[in-house]
Parts: structure tokens; C-alpha cells; sequence
């Protein structure tokens, strides 16, 4: 199984949705990280973690939540292994690491080390996605 492409990301996910949307239409299995998020699980959920369960887990019509407890800080390749498996690309806000995708006013820049920047079409984008030096594992890409 191929590691996914990490981009790093500023901004909501709302911001992101053309990208969410051209990714469904192409098959690419997208997915969404925030790293030291402010978000609280939701009261029926918040308890049952801190008190010794391994796992609280609520199901809705469409949408699931996971709970659980850690033990140290987080570390970036277990998260991928535990919740991105067969992810394409993972966008990953809150961490610093190249590629960069940002939102403009015009389109999207991608930024692939500190002195390659380019504009980009969706099309372009998905195009360089594509491309295996863009996928995160080797040690150049490797952020831990």
C-alpha cells in the first residue's frame, strides 16, 4: 500500500471544499488531519475515554466520532496508519512541512520546498499529485 501525499494547510476545511469535491469526482480518497485541534468530542462521548475505556465510538446516519485516550503527544505516522489506510492525500493543518497548499483569491499555490512555488489548477494540482516524489515517507518528507 502506497503512503499517502501529506500537503500542509491553513484555514478551515470549508476553504478546501473545490478540492474535496474534484477529488470525489476523480476517485482520490481525500482525507482531513488537524493536529492540536481545539475541537471537543461531544459530551455523550467525552467520558467514557477519560475514565479507562479504550474507545468511545457514536454512529449517525452518515458520519461516525471516535474517542480515545492517548498516552503522549501524537505521532504523525500512527495517525496515518490508524485513520488514513488507503488515503490518497491527507490534508494536515497545524503542522509545518512542505508541500504547503494554500487558497488564494485566484486558485492554489503549491509550495514544495522553501524555493519551488507555483500557481496551480485543480487539474494541475491533481496532475503533480500523481507523481511518487510527492509521496510522503521517504526521508526528505519524512516531518518525525
Amino acid at each position: 500500500m502506497n503512503s499517502p501525499v501529506l500537503l500542509a494547510v491553513v484555514g478551515e476545511a470549508v476553504a478546501f471544499e473545490p478540492l474535496f469535491v474534484a477529488a470525489r469526482e476523480r476517485g482520490v480518497r481525500l482525507g482531513w488531519l488537524e493536529l492540536d485541534s481545539a475541537a471537543f468530542p461531544p459530551p455523550t462521548l467525552a467520558f467514557a475515554p477519560l475514565a479507562g475505556a479504550f474507545r468511545a465510538v457514536a454512529v449517525g446516519n452518515r458520519t461516525s466520532i471516535a474517542v480515545k485516550p492517548m498516552k503522549g503527544s501524537p505521532v504523525l505516522r500512527d495517525l496515518l496508519r490508524e485513520h488514513f489506510l488507503g488515503a490518497d492525500v491527507v490534508l494536515i493543518k497545524g503542522m509545518d512541512l512542505f508541500p504547503k497548499l494554500t487558497r488564494g483569491d485566484t486558485g492554489w499555490c503549491l509550495t514544495e520546498s522553501a524555493t519551488v512555488e507555483s500557481r496551480v489548477t485543480l487539474e494541475e494540482l491533481f496532475a503533480r499529485l500523481r507523481k511518487p516524489a510527492m509521496r510522503w515517507g521517504g526521508p526528505e518528507r519524512d516531518p518525525r
